[in-house]
C-alpha cells in the first residue's frame, strides 16, 4: 500500500487517498483498478484511460451477459459469487435471453435483464429496445460471445467492456478481450475474465446452489439417458446394459433411471426400462419439479452432455459424463469436445474415446466404479446446503 503526502484524500482532485476514520490520519491510497494483461490479451487505449481513472470502490454497477440453457447457466454461479465478493458495493445485473430462463441464479444478483430471444416473433425495433434496456454499467462482462451478446455489448455505454477475442470483432466491441480457453472447464473459462481485474476465485469452485436433497432410505445412483438432442445420447441399449451390471455389482445402492420432460425423452426411457432385468434396486422415475432435489442427494450421476450433469456438478455431486462424435443431419463429427465439461478432481470423470467413437459399457462402468471406490475410501460429504 502506498502512502499519502500531507493532505487528506478528499482534498486531492483524483481522490486516490483516504483518511482513517478512527485516527484521522492519512493511511494510504484508495484501491485502484489494475488491468492484469496476458501476452495474448487485446487492450484498447480507452481501457488504459478508464483503468487509470476508475477505482475499485467506485464501481457501483456490474453486468454479466450469459445467454444459455440450464447447463450453461448454472456454471455462471462461481463467477457471480466471485464478483459479489470482490465488489460488495456494486449492483450486479445478469443479462439472460427470453427463450433460455431455466436455472437463473436470481439469489446471486440484484437484477435480471431479459433480452428478446427466439421464443416469439418481434420487430427489429422491439429487439433492439430490449438490448438497450440492459442500461449503462461501470463494468460489463460478455461471457456468451454470440451475435446477440455482441449487439448488446456494442449498444451499451459501459465504462469498461470485457469479453473474448473473436475474429477481430473485439476491436469493435470490447475494451479488453482475452482468448477463450476451449479445453478448460467452462466455469473456469468464465472466471478468467475476472482475472483481468485481479479477482481470484476459490478452488474447489463455490456454486452456492442451495437445494435440499430428497430423503431416501438407501444411497442411490441416477442415470439420465437423454440430452437436448437425440444425437448427443449414448445408445439406449448401452444404458440398459450399464444399469443391469451396476445394479448387480452395487446392490446396496438404488439405481434410478430418470426420464426427461419431453415426450421423446420419456419414450426413450420406457424403451430402456423394458430392457432391464427386474430387480428391487432398479427404479424407473419420471423427472419433475423435484429433480434438483433428487440430484442433490445422489451418490453419483451418470449422464450425457446435458444440463442435468452440469446441475449435478453445481450441486456438488459426483458425475460421469459420456461424450462421443456422431452424425447430425448428415454432418459427421457433431458433438461437444469433453474437456470443457470436466472438473479436474476425483469426484468427476468423462468417458470418451480419442477417436471420437461411442464408449463401451465397460469403459463407462470403470469410471463409475473408480469414483464409488474413491468415495468409499474418502467419503463424500453428505448432501448439504452449500453456503
Amino acid at each position: 500500500m502506498g502512502y499519502a503526502g500531507t493532505r487528506p484524500w478528499c482534498d486531492v482532485p483524483d481522490s486516490r487517498y483516504r483518511r482513517n476514520r478512527n485516527t484521522g490520519s492519512i493511511v494510504g491510497k484508495r484501491p485502484e483498478m489494475r488491468l492484469w494483461i496476458g501476452k495474448n490479451t487485446w487492450v484498447s487505449r480507452r481501457a488504459l484511460r478508464q483503468a487509470a481513472s476508475l477505482e475499485l470502490d467506485q464501481i457501483r454497477s456490474v453486468a454479466v451477459i450469459k445467454h444459455g440453457a440450464l447447463g450453461d447457466m448454472v456454471l455462471t454461479r462461481p463467477m457471480l459469487r466471485t464478483l459479489r465478493d470482490a465488489l460488495p458495493q456494486a449492483r450486479l445485473t445478469l443479462s439472460v435471453v427470453s427463450h433460455y430462463q431455466a436455472g437463473i441464479p436470481e439469489e446471486l444478483v440484484d437484477h435480471v435483464h431479459v433480452a428478446q430471444g427466439n421464443d416469439r416473433k418481434a420487430s427489429p425495433g422491439e429487439i433492439f429496445r430490449s438490448f438497450r434496456s440492459l442500461g449503462t454499467h461501470d463494468i460489463l462482462f460478455d461471457i456468451t460471445a454470440s451475435s446477440r451478446s455482441f449487439w448488446i455489448t456494442r449498444l451499451n455505454r459501459a465504462r469498461m467492456k470485457i469479453g473474448y477475442r473473436h475474429r477481430g470483432l473485439e476491436r469493435l466491441l470490447y475494451d479488453v478481450a482475452i482468448p477463450r480457453a476451449e479445453y478448460r472447464f467452462e466455469a473456469e473459462t468464465f472466471l478468467e475474465q475476472a482475472h483481468i481485474l485481479g479477482f481470484n476465485y476459490d478452488w474447489p469452485l463455490r456454486y452456492g446452489q442451495t437445494v435440499a436433497p430428497l430423503s431416501r432410505q438407501k444411497p442411490y445412483i441416477v442415470y439420465f439417458p437423454t440430452a437436448s438432442a437425440d444425437y448427443k445420447c449414448w445408445p439406449g441399449e448401452r444404458y440398459a446394459q450399464l444399469i443391469d451390471s451396476m445394479s448387480r455389482r452395487w446392490p446396496a445402492y438404488e439405481h434410478i433411471l430418470l426420464a426427461g420432460l419431453a415426450p421423446w425423452e420419456q419414450e426413450r426411457c420406457r424403451t430402456i426400462a423394458a430392457q432391464l432385468s427386474p430387480r428391487d434396486n432398479v427404479i424407473h422415475q419420471q423427472g419433475d419439479n423435484d429433480t434438483p432435489r433428487l440430484l442433490a442427494g445422489a451418490s453419483l450421476v451418470i449422464a450425457n452432455d446435458t444440463g442435468i450433469r452440469n446441475l449435478s456438478i453445481a450441486l456438488e455431486r459426483p458425475t460421469v459424463g459420456v461424450f462421443f462424435y456422431a452424425q447430425y443431419r448428415g454432418l459427421p463429427n457433431c458433438g461437444a469436445q469433453p474437456f470443457g465439461y470436466f472438473p479436474r478432481n476425483q469426484e468427476h470423470a468423462i468417458a470418451f474415446r480419442p477417436d471420437g467413437g461411442v464408449p463401451e459399457v465397460a469403459e463407462v462402468e470403470s469410471y463409475a466404479e473408480r469414483i464409488l471406490n474413491y468415495l468409499q475410501q474418502r467419503p463424500l460429504s453428505a448432501p448439504h446446503h452449500p453456503t
